[in-house]
């Protein structure tokens, strides 16, 4: 994980997990992160710490890393402005799972890149071109048992 130079999108898997990767890398007095500690939304709330962080003077850059899952529209509305026209010696990193989760404004002003890694799924032993119910119940009988040995 190198710097980034320009404020960015990061599409992720795990946001905690790339988050940690990034501040690894990154000097921590220039480093701030915002999101929101109850849930893994971006709220008005967060944005509104951007802006007042974002405007706090810096001789060096400042990288503010805003992270969510989602991010709600408000949110993203009163960031717009602050993300196109960032102030001198910030760099905006967002770190999100998912880019449906950002509008299409916010998409299209910042470069973006997916750093989301395929998972691999099972292989289910269903037929479906030949179903039926006795299937179906076998089936569900396998995903419950294999349900209560992961608990």
């Amino acid at each position: 994980m190198e710097i980034v130079k320009n404020s960015s999108i990061f599409i992720v898997n795990s946001i905690e997990d790339s988050l940690n990767k990034f501040l690894a890398v990154y000097p921590t007095h220039q480093t701030r992160v915002i999101k929101n500690e109850e849930k893994d939304e971006f709220q008005i709330e967060q944005a509104n710490k951007t802006l007042k962080e974002a405007y706090i003077a810096s001789n060096e850059t400042k990288y503010l890393f805003l992270c969510g899952a989602t991010f709600r529209v408000e949110a993203q509305n009163a960031l717009l402005k602050i993300l196109e026209e960032p102030p001198k010696n910030i760099v905006f990193i967002l770190l999100v799972s998912s880019k449906n989760s950002l509008l299409p404004t916010i998409y299209s002003r910042l470069p973006y890149k997916n750093l989301k890694k395929v998972v691999e799924k099972d292989d289910i032993e269903l037929n479906i071109k030949k179903l039926d119910l006795k299937d179906i119940y076998t089936f569900i009988k396998t995903i419950k048992k294999l349900q209560k040995m992961k608990l």
